[in-house]
């Protein structure tokens, strides 16, 4: 199954983001941390920043990419990782990443996928989870809720998400997760919010990758 996954991952972002004439990529954006900072940052590459929230103990580890250029752009949020460390815990951290493509075409294909590790463990525990990706709209939302049942448990996220929306001077991809009691998230990969403005020699290879995605999908929900 992981080998079916990165080879669906792999058809659809190279087929999305096959260009023809593209520029030089900007490596910068803007990064907004769940501790109430903002990095306008230029290189690729953000920040990882270490905060606490509800608890007094470090909690909360958030950093970032974003990427862009004409006709398309690539945002990541990672590292990632929140919890709560008693049964009493209840916090709420939220990451955002914005990047600024230019673009030449009316629409583009974004594709957002909600990747990490979410553990419950103890008894109470509950875990909220919302990806969304923003760029000119309809918006792209992955939404999963974790409730204890009885045992500690955990789950590995791999949810993908494809739509078209219109273009737009931002890309803006927000990561936001709820915890009460003893759960945590975790992500050394990344949140991914990217898009592109294919041109029509890819869209065979496209209509691949999203076929190898969906297939991968419902085998999960399967299982």
């Amino acid at each position: 199954m992981g080998l079916l996954a990165d080879r669906g991952r792999v058809l659809f972002a190279s087929s999305i983001l096959t260009l023809t004439a593209v520029p030089a990529a900007r490596g910068a954006g803007i990064f907004v941390d769940a501790c109430g900072g903002t990095e306008n940052f230029v290189g690729g590459a953000s920040a990882v920043i270490s905060c606490s929230i509800g608890t007094a103990a470090v909690n909360t580890i958030g950093g970032g990419t974003g990427v862009a250029q004409l006709n398309s752009f690539e945002n990541h949020l990672s590292p990632i990782h929140f919890y709560g460390d008693t049964d009493a815990f209840v916090g709420t951290a939220t990451w955002t990443m914005t990047t600024n493509p230019t673009w030449d075409v009316p629409t583009a294909w974004t594709y957002l996928e909600l990747d990490g590790s979410v553990k419950l463990q103890g008894p109470g525990s509950q875990l909220v989870i919302t990806l969304s990706g923003v760029l000119g709209g309809p918006a792209q939302v992955i939404t999963r809720t974790f409730n204890w049942t009885g045992v500690p448990t955990e789950d590995i996220l791999a949810i993908p998400s494809w739509v078209e929306q219109a273009t737009a001077a931002t890309a803006v991809e927000t990561l936001t997760i709820s915890i009460t009691g003893r759960a945590r998230y975790d992500v050394d990969g990344s949140p991914v919010f990217q898009g592109a403005a294919p041109e029509p020699a890819t869209w065979a290879t496209l209509c691949i990758g999203l076929a190898a995605m969906l297939g991968i999908a419902r085998r999960r929900r399967r299982e």
